[in-house]
């Protein structure tokens, strides 16, 4: 009896240290999460359209957002990535650089053929303030790679608000067309807008946001990913004798 009652004597002191042990780890944990540093998000690059740069990476909350903006979005993976624009030979007439990406993006031994990469293409028929708009995203990285905007606005308004934002752009006169193009580049990424009209006579103002280095990383993951398929099918190949 003697020693039953010493042991009753020691739980509540025993009780005391679990609470007292548990406040402090609570104590010192609460400390190591205020303390500790914070990830800082991404931090915006270059050229921005509705709030997305070239860091922005593409998530549920981004689509909400888009869908708040632009209406709801028809959503393709695995398409095609043509920076052709206007008419066959605009790139190659006015933007060599591109021209090349593109060839890169769509040709396989000197012949055009159907390439399908690694993106989440998302397009907006029925924005109230776009005629249309799609948006094209790497599968990989979540990040932008090209975005085409056919825009409702005057487009000389636009020009003016990308001047005050983005400096003097290159204007470049259209040859063989009636038309115009204004340019402005940073860190390789290209923003060019152009104002033209249709063959009904209508004004057209086009916005084409083209993140090269996020292409040019799309390019080498799907080279990277290509070559460790094939590598594995020759590691299975020798395996199977």
């Amino acid at each position: 009896m003697a020693g039953a009652k010493i042991l009753n004597n020691q739980q509540p002191t025993r009780l005391a240290l679990v609470v007292l042990m548990a406040g402090l780890l609570i104590t010192a944990c609460g400390n190591d999460v205020s303390d500790s540093p914070k990830i800082p998000a991404s931090a915006p690059e270059g050229f921005t359209f509705l709030d997305l740069h070239a860091n922005s990476i593409l998530s549920d909350e981004v689509q909400d957002n888009l869908s708040d903006e632009l209406g709801s979005a028809a959503i393709e993976t695995r398409t095609v990535l043509d920076l052709e624009m206007h008419y066959k030979g605009f790139l190659k007439t006015y933007f060599q650089d591109l021209y090349e990406l593109n060839r890169r993006l769509n040709f396989e031994k000197g012949l055009r053929i159907r390439i399908e990469h690694h993106t989440i293409k998302l397009i907006y028929r029925y924005a109230s303030s776009f005629n249309y708009a799609e948006l094209f995203f790497s599968n990989f990285t979540k990040k932008p790679l090209l975005f085409r905007i056919k825009a409702k606005k005057d487009g000389t308004e636009i020009v003016e608000r990308f001047r005050k934002k983005y400096g003097t752009p290159r204007e470049i006169i259209w040859q063989n067309k009636e038309g115009r193009s204004f340019v402005w580049k940073q860190n390789k990424d290209e923003l060019i807008i152009s104002l033209f009209s249709d063959r009904y006579g209508n004004p057209r103002y086009e916005i084409m946001i083209c993140h090269v280095k996020n292409i040019e990383a799309l390019l080498t993951a799907e080279e990277s990913k290509k070559n460790q398929m094939e590598k594995n099918r020759a590691l299975t190949g020798e395996s199977a004798f």
